[in-house]
């Protein structure tokens, strides 16, 4: 069930995203089409999510990468196309009470910084 779900979404995504460069013979497509007429669309206009770019450009990359090597292109436009960057999100910690200074403490127990600043913060020691 998993395989059918993944190429229903690819297939959505392809369908969605890619109307700017269906016309193009594959042969033709080059670099800049999918930074103008497809990054850029999907960021500006759709408003778009940057993991759901990244999902294009990985769709994108594998299929150009399946072309070379059935030889029905020479090389991989993709591979001189940026891979979109995502920000990681960051955590939301109420530190302004105790409970919440706790769960910090806990969620930072075995990272390499749990030794160096939280113990010190914690029993209000001076670094």
């Amino acid at each position: 069930m998993k395989k059918i779900r993944t190429y229903k979404d690819y297939k959505s995504m392809i369908n969605n995203h890619l109307q700017e460069i269906i016309n193009i013979p594959v042969q033709e497509i080059l670099p800049y089409h999918i930074k103008t007429k497809v990054f850029s669309i999907m960021r500006k206009k759709k408003n778009l999510e940057e993991s759901t770019v990244l999902k294009m450009y990985n769709i994108l990359h594998h299929a150009f990468s399946d072309a070379k090597l059935n030889k029905v292109v020479q090389s991989n436009v993709m591979d001189e196309v940026d891979r979109p960057k995502i920000a990681k999100a960051k955590a939301k910690v109420n530190t302004t009470n105790a409970n919440g200074i706790k769960r910090l403490i806990k969620a930072a127990e075995g990272h390499r910084i749990y030794a160096g600043v939280f113990n010190r913060e914690y029993s209000y020691s001076p670094w």
